[in-house]
This record gives C-alpha cells, sequence and structure tokens, in this order.
C-alpha cells in the first residue's frame, strides 16, 4: 500500500475511528466503516459502507460504494464526484461525498 494511502486512511480514521481498510490480492483496497451516521428521513441512526479504493488510487477515483440498509444485505449506490482531482481529493472527501449522498437523497 502505498504511504500516500496510508496517509488519507489515518486522517480518515481521526473522524471515523471504525473505519476499517484491507489490501486485497489484487491491489484495490476495501474501505468499511460501521455506523456511519445518517438523516433521520433514512429511519436509521447509521448505517455500515463499504468502499472499494481501486487499483491506481488516488488518481483513479472511486467508483461507488455499498451500503446496509437493512442490516442484512449490501446494496451497490453508483455515486461519483463530478470530477476527481489526486492532488486535492482523498478518502476523507470522499467519505464526505457518501454523508452528502444520505443527506440529498431519501429511501
Amino acid at each position: 500500500m502505498l504511504d500516500i494511502i496510508r496517509q488519507q486512511i489515518e486522517r480518515a480514521k481521526q473522524d471515523y475511528p471504525q473505519l476499517q481498510a484491507t489490501e486485497q490480492p489484487d491491489g484495490s483496497i476495501q474501505v468499511m466503516i460501521d455506523a456511519l451516521p445518517v438523516p433521520q428521513h433514512w429511519g436509521r441512526e447509521s448505517v455500515s459502507s463499504l468502499t472499494i479504493l481501486p487499483v491506481g488510487y488516488p488518481q483513479a477515483a472511486p467508483n461507488g460504494f455499498q451500503a446496509k440498509l437493512d442490516g442484512q444485505n449490501w446494496s451497490g449506490i453508483c455515486y461519483r464526484p463530478q470530477s476527481w482531482d489526486s492532488s486535492r481529493d482523498n478518502l476523507w472527501k470522499w467519505i464526505k461525498l457518501i454523508e452528502r449522498f444520505f443527506v440529498e437523497n431519501r429511501p
């Protein structure tokens, strides 16, 4: 795992201490956050979120995320930033985009 990715993970863990990052055999990285807070209109206090950082990250942007909305099954959500600039965008900002998704959308 590249140092820059480790640094981004450690920065994100400051705000999301339950974040777990696991490097996969293909070089991608699974980033899971249990208990990501969501607005009340989702009918729950939090969800579990799973993002796959693709091979080539941080130059390659994440391509959506998955969320456990009912405690049982993962739901794939295709949600991408309109643009991705690896010199300013990072894992922490990606997690903030996921949170924004839950604010702006309803079940």
